[in-house]
């Protein structure tokens, strides 16, 4: 695998730019990471056309950003059926506690195993450990 880039850290509070809100505000790199936030940014939504950040009123931004600034959990995941038409899997989330799952436009490696590991890249920056994302994902089938 391809060495990764991180979001950029910073010394000092002063330091760190405005909280990115939108696609404009990123400087992306070669994999379609911000290099200060870390959001990637892949296909549009089908809701709103947003490749790193929806649109204010696109109904999935609101519903996620909400449960994680709630200290809600969400998890990065992959499904070996869910796959664009070029073989990548698609990434999925799922939302601790709530039935069902959230397609989005993170494409991810044809190969499944790796496909997971960068999810699991994913899951860490939300703060959510490897064991913990399969607690959120199985919690989704049990409502």
């Amino acid at each position: 695998m391809a060495n990764k880039t991180y979001p950029k850290r910073f010394a000092t509070q002063a330091e760190q730019p405005l909280p990115h809100t939108q696609d404009t505000d990123c400087t992306l790199d070669d994999h379609g990471l911000c290099v200060y936030c870390g959001a990637h940014h892949g296909e549009p939504c089908v809701h709103c056309g947003g490749k790193g950040f929806h649109t204010p009123g696109c109904l999935t931004r609101h519903e996620l950003w909400t449960a994680i600034q709630n200290g809600e959990r969400v998890a990065w995941f992959v499904i070996a059926t869910h796959r664009n038409p070029e073989g990548k899997h698609i990434g999925l989330l799922a939302h601790e506690n709530h039935p069902g799952f959230y397609i989005t436009d993170l494409l991810l490696d044809a190969d499944l195993g790796i496909a997971q590991l960068q999810c699991d890249e994913h899951n860490a920056h939300l703060g959510v450990t490897t064991g913990e994302s399969m607690v959120v994902v199985l919690s989704t089938f049990s409502k």
